[in-house]
């Protein structure tokens, strides 16, 4: 996963909109994507996630 990060992180002012748009919703699921990341690291070191970040997990962790 490392790899398409660092090899997509280059942009450039030429990009058409349809490229502009698609960059900004790939960087959107990436911050999403690490802040789960995250809160699973938490929960597998035991702690407690508040209601919004349990709500943000997928559900199969909780089920």
């Amino acid at each position: 996963m490392a790899a398409i990060i660092a090899s997509s992180s280059s942009e450039t002012a030429g990009d058409g909109p349809v490229l502009s748009l698609i960059n900004k919703r790939l960087r959107a699921l990436r911050k999403k994507l690490n802040r789960i990341s995250q809160m699973e690291d938490s929960l597998s070191r035991g702690k407690i996630l508040n209601k919004e970040q349990e709500e943000t997990l997928p559900q199969q962790l909780f089920g």
